[in-house]
């Protein structure tokens, strides 16, 4: 039997950046995520986002949003680097595994590793 593959989906909340500022930097951050131990990583295009979403784009993607699929033994230490990477900068996070979804929304180190810790539960109980 295949391991199960952990969906994980980021957006940043950052009003303060400018778009193409955002996008560089989402760019940036998908780079260095897939050096890590990573299936798959990408933008998210704005063809994946459902219907009638009021998400901000730019050049056909999400702006500030990406996903990735990681084995389960892998998450926290991607989730670690996510959280030192972003420091204090409020995101969105969805995690996603045998069709259950966790989503949080941490906004400060503490609340990232609260999330952190509410995501290892979510993949033990599924």
């Amino acid at each position: 039997m295949s391991e199960s593959i952990v969906k994980l989906k980021i957006a940043l909340q950052a009003p303060e950046m400018k778009t193409v500022d955002l996008h560089q930097f989402t760019k940036d951050l998908l780079q260095e995520v897939k050096e890590l131990e990573v299936n798959s990583a990408s933008l998210i295009s704005v063809a994946e986002t459902p219907m009638g979403s009021e998400h901000s784009s730019f050049g056909g993607f999400l702006l500030g949003a990406l996903k990735t699929q990681v084995k389960p033994a892998n998450l926290r230490s991607i989730l670690l680097y996510l959280r030192d990477k972003l420091a204090d900068r409020p995101i969105e996070m969805e995690v996603e595994l045998k069709g259950r979804r966790l989503i949080l929304n941490p906004d400060t180190q503490t609340d990232f590793n609260e999330a952190i810790e509410k995501t290892q539960k979510f993949i033990e109980e599924s």
